[in-house]
C-alpha cells in the first residue's frame, strides 16, 4: 500500500483540485492528512455517488466495477482511464474518453529479447503482458518511469471504448 501512497502524490502534485474517490475511505484518509501536513495539498477523499464526480475532467478508475461506477452521476465530457478492468459507460449524455487499454512499441534491442528459443517472434498481443510482467511492480512510479525510459518503450495508442486514441 505504502508504494500505491507514493504514486497517488506524484499524481496529485500535478493537479490543483484533485477527488479521490473510494470505497476504502479509512486508508486514504491517512494519506489525505499526510498530504495536507507535509505538502500543503488538499486532497477530498469521498464515495458520494451524486456528487463526487459530476464536475470532474479526469477519472482515474483503480477498483470500481462497470456497476458501480455507473452509479456514479459523472461530466459527460470527463476523460476516464481504467486501470483494472474495462468499463463501459452507459449514461447516454456520456461524451467522454473511456479508455481501458494501451499499446506499446519496444525499441529493436528490446524486440529482439522477446524471440523465442527457434526464433519465432513472441505473439504481439502478448508481447506488452510479459514486459508488464517483467516490471517489478512494487516500485515506485519514477522508478518505473525510468525503467521504461531506459527501454525506450512508447505508448502507440490508448484503447478507448469507440476507437484508438
Amino acid at each position: 500500500m505504502k508504494f500505491l501512497f507514493g504514486n497517488i502524490k506524484n499524481i496529485v502534485r500535478n493537479y490543483r483540485n484533485t477527488i479521490i474517490v473510494t470505497r476504502h475511505i479509512a486508508k486514504l484518509k491517512r494519506l489525505q492528512n499526510e498530504l495536507y501536513k507535509q505538502e500543503g495539498i488538499v486532497v477530498a477523499v469521498t464515495n458520494n455517488k451524486r456528487k463526487s464526480l459530476a464536475n470532474v475532467n479526469m477519472i482515474l478508475n483503480f477498483d470500481f466495477p462497470e456497476e458501480i461506477l455507473n452509479k456514479f452521476s459523472i461530466f459527460e465530457e470527463a476523460n476516464i482511464i481504467n486501470f483494472t478492468n474495462r468499463v463501459k459507460i452507459y449514461k447516454k449524455r456520456f461524451n467522454g474518453i473511456n479508455i481501458y487499454d494501451y499499446d506499446i512499441e519496444f525499441n529493436k534491442n528490446r524486440l529482439d529479447e522477446f524471440v523465442s528459443y527457434d526464433n519465432q517472434l513472441v505473439n504481439i498481443n502478448f508481447m506488452k503482458d510479459i514486459y508488464e510482467g517483467q516490471l517489478y511492480k512494487n516500485q515506485g512510479f519514477n522508478s518505473l518511469r525510468k525503467v521504461i525510459a531506459q527501454d525506450k518503450v512508447q505508448i502507440k495508442y490508448l484503447l478507448g471504448s469507440n476507437t484508438k486514441y
